[in-house]
């Protein structure tokens, strides 16, 4: 029981960094679009 408690917070733990990941990448791209307009 405690193992099964574990795995879930360590997936959920892990989905979380990964939301976070994908958001920081996306913010990312979305000023490097920005910038790369500014310049044409």
């Amino acid at each position: 029981m405690v193992m099964i408690l574990i795995s879930l917070s360590t997936l959920a733990g892990l989905g979380i960094v990964a939301t976070a990941c994908i958001r920081a990448k996306q913010a990312l791209v979305d000023t490097a679009l920005d910038e790369t307009r500014g310049y044409f």
